[in-house]
C-alpha cells in the first residue's frame, strides 16, 4: 500500500482527502501547526522519517492578516516548502531504483518546474531535497532596482532585480552631426571627467545610435570605459576627445570665415592694409578652427579676427560694424583702425566688379576708398533707382558713384567699363 503524506490535514481540503482515502492508502500528516513554525530542515526530517511515496500538499496560511504581520512564516509555509521539496523527494526515490530512463525523466521534471540546473545537480550530489535556492548574479555591482520583497510569490521568468555592474561603465556622448561621419565601432577616445581633473581615461566606442537628434543636431554615441576600483559613478559628466584617422588638413581660425548664407569667404592679406576676399570650401570644425578644403593655400595669410564683420544679413553686409540705435554705420578698413564717417552730401567714385544683382541692391567687390580709409573689399550697396542695375550682370566691371544716406551707402550712378 502506498504511503501518502497529506499536508494541511486540519484544513477543509486536507481533512476531506483523509476521509476519502482512509483505508485505501497508508496516510500520514504533519502535526497541527507544524508548517507555520517549522524551518526547512525540520520539515525534511519529518519527510525522511515518514518516507512517503506521495506528498499531497494542501497546507497554506490563509489568514491574510497574519500573513501581513508574519511575512517570513507565510513565505516559508506557502512558497518554499511545498512543490520543490516534494518533486526532489520523488526524484531521489526514482534514482534509488537505478533505472536510467526513469531517473532522466524525473530529472527533466525538476527542470520543467523551474529549478536551475545547479540546484538539481546539488540535490543529486547530496541526496537531500533543497527547498531554498540562492540566486547569484553573473557579475558584481550595485542593485539599481529590486522587483521582489520577502513573502512574495514569483513566477518562472520573472525579474528579481536589476544590477548595475561597475567593472566597466558606459558613457553616452552627443557628437555634433558634422563630426559624426568618421565615427566607427571600436574607435578609441580620451575621457576627462570633472571629478578627476588632469586625469585622462581611455574608452572605446561600442555603439552608435542610428538616428540623429533633430533638435540638437547631434548623434548619440555609447563608449565603454574600464572602472578599476569602482571610482566612476552614474551621473558623472566630462569631456570626450575622439581619436580618428590622422590626415593633413589646412586649418584657419573659425572667426576668419564669413558665412553669407550662400557661400563662405575669407580675407587674404595682400600687403599692409590691403586685402581681398576669397571664396572657400569648408570641411569639419575642429575646436575653434575650420578645415579648408579649397580656396586657400598653405602659407597664405588671412584676417584672423573678423568680429567687426557683423551685419551679415545672409549676404556680405558682414563688413558693416554693429552700431547703437540711431547712430550711422561705418565700414571698417581693417581690425584696429578707425574709420571716419562720410558726410551725407559727399559722393565717391570707384571701380569694382559685380558679384550679385537684386532689384534694390548691388553687391560689388570694389577697390580701396582712401577718403573713407576703406581697403578693397566686397560689400552690398543700396540702389537709388532700380533702373541703375537693369543691364548689369555678375562678373561685369563697373565704375560707380555712391553716397552715404543715413546708415546705408547708396549708388547714385553706375556704368560698365572695359576690363
Amino acid at each position: 500500500m502506498k504511503r501518502v503524506l497529506v499536508t494541511g490535514a486540519g484544513g477543509f481540503v486536507g481533512a476531506r482527502i483523509l476521509d476519502m482515502w482512509r483505508g485505501k492508502f497508508a496516510l500520514c500528516a504533519f502535526p497541527s501547526d507544524t508548517l507555520r513554525t517549522a524551518y526547512e530542515n525540520a520539515v525534511l526530517r519529518f519527510i525522511l522519517k515518514e518516507h512517503p511515496d506521495v506528498i499531497v500538499h494542501t497546507a497554506a496560511l490563509s489568514n491574510t492578516q497574519y500573513c501581513q504581520q508574519e511575512p517570513e512564516d507565510s513565505f516559508r509555509a506557502n512558497v518554499l516548502l511545498p512543490e520543490w521539496v516534494a518533486a526532489q523527494r520523488e526524484f531521489l526515490a526514482v534514482r534509488a531504483l537505478k533505472d536510467e530512463s526513469l531517473t532522466a525523466a524525473a530529472r527533466q521534471r525538476l527542470l520543467l518546474l523551474g529549478m536551475p540546473q545547479a540546484l538539481v545537480a546539488q540535490v543529486e550530489r547530496t541526496g537531500e531535497p533543497r527547498g531554498v535556492y540562492t540566486v547569484t548574479t553573473p557579475q558584481g555591482g550595485l542593485v539599481a532596482e529590486l522587483m521582489v520583497r520577502q513573502g512574495m510569490t514569483i513566477s518562472a521568468g520573472a525579474s528579481l532585480a536589476r544590477v548595475n555592474g561597475l567593472g566597466t561603465v558606459w558613457i553616452e556622448a552627443a557628437v555634433p552631426e558634422a563630426q559624426s561621419g568618421p565615427l566607427q565601432l571600436g574607435q578609441e577616445a580620451q575621457v576627462r571627467l570633472a571629478a578627476f581633473p588632469g586625469e585622462v581615461l581611455r574608452a572605446r566606442i561600442v555603439s552608435i545610435l542610428p538616428q540623429a537628434n533633430s533638435d540638437t543636431r547631434t548623434v548619440r554615441v555609447r563608449l565603454e570605459l574600464a572602472n578599476p576600483g569602482q571610482r566612476l559613478k552614474a551621473g558623472m559628466s566630462g569631456q570626450i576627445t575622439l581619436k580618428g584617422r590622422e590626415q593633413p588638413a589646412l586649418l584657419v581660425p573659425s572667426e576668419a570665415v564669413i558665412r553669407t548664407g550662400k557661400r563662405a569667404l575669407a580675407y587674404v592679406v595682400d600687403g599692409p592694409g590691403k586685402f581681398h576676399p576669397v571664396e572657400v570650401q569648408l570641411g569639419a570644425e575642429i575646436g575653434d578652427q575650420l578645415v579648408v578644403q579649397g580656396g586657400l593655400e598653405a602659407g597664405q595669410q588671412v584676417v584672423a579676427s573678423a568680429q567687426f564683420l557683423i551685419d551679415s544679413e545672409a549676404s556680405l553686409r558682414g563688413i558693416m560694424p554693429a552700431q547703437p540705435p540711431g547712430s550711422s554705420a561705418q565700414p571698417i578698413a581693417e581690425q584696429g583702425s578707425s574709420a571716419s564717417a562720410a558726410p551725407a552730401s559727399k559722393s565717391f567714385t570707384v571701380r569694382g566688379v559685380v558679384d550679385e544683382v537684386t532689384p534694390t541692391e548691388l553687391t560689388l567687390t570694389h577697390e580701396a576708398v582712401p577718403e573713407l580709409k576703406w581697403p578693397g573689399m566686397t560689400m552690398p550697396f543700396k540702389l537709388a533707382n532700380p533702373e541703375l542695375a537693369k543691364a548689369l550682370k555678375p562678373e561685369q566691371q563697373v565704375k560707380f558713384t555712391f553716397q552715404q544716406q543715413g546708415k546705408d551707402f547708396v549708388i547714385i550712378a553706375v556704368e560698365r567699363v572695359k576690363p
